[in-house]
């Protein structure tokens, strides 16, 4: 029985050592995301709550980007204009 607690212990140490890794790695990228958006000039106010609230990652080849709400509803209506037309299948 002491054995079978040990692995356990184990596998739950190294599961919480990968998640800090991934943890780690995603704050990274998310800092290197800048204060304005990918699309337009507008600026990010990372101490306001609507901006936080409002504002996109959008993730593009791997690359996180930020995107303010109106380039957001620019994006999602030219997905929605491709979805009609049925040129790309886009997700």
């Amino acid at each position: 029985m002491g054995l079978n607690r040990k692995l356990k212990r184990r596998r739950l140490k190294e599961q919480s050592r990968q998640a800090k890794k991934i943890l780690k790695n995603m704050a990274k990228r998310m800092n290197s995301l800048g204060s304005a958006c990918s699309n337009c000039p507008r600026t990010f106010d990372p101490n306001n709550q609507k901006d936080k609230d409002d504002w996109m990652v959008y993730v593009i080849n791997d690359q996180p980007n930020l995107i303010c709400p109106d380039c957001f509803k620019l994006v999602q209506e030219a997905k929605k204009d491709f979805k009609e037309e049925g040129d790309v299948e886009v997700n």
